[in-house]
């Protein structure tokens, strides 16, 4: 599990990559903090990448 959880950076950029989406590892880092806030800052709620690495982060989780 620890090494699932310290490679989530790169997994959670090679993912979202793949499909398409232009992702950093910094937006990989804030939509997983309480930084990324779609409800009170429109930036993030209108940014589809940090979206889709939004739901990586939480399928993440899920499956975690």
């Amino acid at each position: 599990m620890k090494s699932a959880v310290d490679a989530y950076t790169t997994d959670g950029y090679n993912s979202p990559s793949i499909e398409g989406y232009k992702v950093t590892p910094a937006l990989i880092e804030c939509v997983k903090s309480d930084s990324w806030n779609p409800d009170d800052i429109d930036t993030d709620l209108a940014h589809p990448d940090a979206m889709a690495a939004r739901r990586y982060w939480q399928s993440f989780q899920t499956v975690r």
